[in-house]
């Protein structure tokens, strides 16, 4: 049992808070409203880098949250963090926090509607996946469920691989990136998709796609519009997958990347 006071008394203290219904859509919106806001300050100081926005914003992060356990009551931090913990818990809220963030090695950002996109192009790389494989810091995912890829490239500076496959229906094309950014800017939320061993975020509608390798931090390597898209991590490995329409489809291809394939 613990003996430290304040724990004893903030246990009690949080037995009698009366916390209210929370409004799942309403702090959702104010979320990302706080965050979009913060994300237009930081943008609009062109001196900073990207890691360095990323670095400041955590710091700044770091530092309210530090003045607030300084100056607030004891009461009212516990009461706070109830709240936040209830919060936490609650799926719009962890649905709506992970469209802003994104996953892994790919960060999602409220953009305009666009209209269509196109297939995504074919690989057109001579390289087989073993010569392929070696020139990355990664071991590349296979997916089971379409075979071998008809082509595979490495992109600049070796932090993406990609893979396609041209068939009746149309191209699909597999990256997989580790120390690269990828930013989708997108007009409706991302879906969530339970993979069995990882999750993973379905983009259903077109999007504007940049794709970034740590040597090109101002000016990305991939700039297009993209179509319906699932992504997903194997390991600390980021993989996207485009030019598959149907959700169950892609989940089942980013299952069969999967090592026990669930």
């Amino acid at each position: 049992m613990n003996d430290d006071p304040l724990d004893t008394e903030l246990r009690a203290l949080a037995a009698d808070l009366d916390i209210p219904p929370i409004d799942e859509v309403a702090t959702a919106t104010v979320v990302m409203e706080r965050i979009a806001t913060a994300e237009a300050a930081f943008d609009s100081v062109p001196a900073l880098g990207r890691a360095a926005r990323l670095s400041a914003r955590a710091s700044t992060v770091a530092s309210a949250v530090a003045r607030m356990m300084r100056t607030r009551w004891r009461a009212v931090v516990a009461g706070l963090v109830a709240v936040l913990l209830a919060a936490a818990l609650t799926p719009p809220v962890r649905a709506a926090v992970a469209e802003w963030f994104g996953l892994g090695g790919v960060e999602v950002r409220p953009g305009p509607a666009v209209p269509s996109a196109p297939p995504p192009p074919a690989v057109v790389g001579e390289l087989g996946l073993d010569a392929a494989a070696g020139l990355v810091d990664f071991t590349p995912a296979l997916p089971a469920a379409l075979g071998e890829p008809d082509a595979v490239e490495v992109g600049s500076g070796r932090y993406r691989l990609s893979m396609s496959w041209v068939g009746a229906d149309g191209t699909v094309r597999l990256d997989q990136f580790a120390g690269s950014l990828a930013v989708k800017f997108v007009p409706d939320p991302a879906e969530p998709v339970d993979l069995g061993a990882v999750d993973g975020l379905w983009f259903a509608d077109p999007h504007a796609l940049n794709l970034y390798g740590m040597e090109s931090a101002d000016e990305p390597e991939i700039d297009r519009s993209a179509g319906p898209t699932l992504v997903w991590m194997v390991g600390e490995t980021t993989i996207r997958l485009e030019g598959v329409a149907d959700r169950d489809r892609a989940a089942e291809i980013a299952r069969s990347t999967l090592d026990d394939g669930t």
